[in-house]
C-alpha cells in the first residue's frame, strides 16, 4: 500500500552516560554539587540526542535520568539499527506494552 505508514513500536534509548542514581552509588564521595553536574551532562546529551531523533522524524515521548538515563521513542523496527548507531547510544531496548492485572475497560 503506496504512503502507508510503517507499525510503531516503544523504544528506550539508553545513552552511555551513567544515570544519576549509578554515579552516585559508583562515586560513594560525591558531593552534592558533583551530582548536580552529572545530571546536568546527562540532560545535555539528552537535549543532543532529543534534537537528532526528532530531526531525523523520530517521535520522542519522553526521558528519565535518575536510575536510567534514556530517551523513550516510537520507531519502526526497521530502523533500530539507526537509533543504536547514533554517537552516545549504548543501546536501544523495545518497551513492553503495560497492562494492568485484573482491570478491564469500561463498558459504554
Amino acid at each position: 500500500m503506496a504512503g502507508a505508514q510503517k507499525p510503531t513500536e516503544r523504544y528506550a534509548v539508553v545513552l552511555t552516560e551513567p544515570a544519576v542514581a549509578e554515579f552516585s552509588a559508583s562515586h560513594k564521595n560525591a558531593s552534592t554539587a558533583d551530582i548536580e553536574n552529572q545530571r546536568k551532562t546527562i540532560r545535555t546529551a539528552q537535549a543532543s540526542l532529543r534534537h537528532e531523533l526528532e530531526g531525523r522524524g523520530f517521535a520522542v515521548t519522553g526521558s528519565v535520568e535518575n536510575v536510567l538515563n534514556a530517551v523513550f521513542v516510537l520507531a519502526a523496527p526497521d530502523r533500530i539499527p539507526e537509533l543504536r548507531a547514533l554517537p552516545g547510544v549504548k543501546s536501544v531496548v523495545k518497551m513492553r506494552n503495560k497492562r494492568l492485572l485484573g482491570i478491564t475497560p469500561a463498558k459504554r
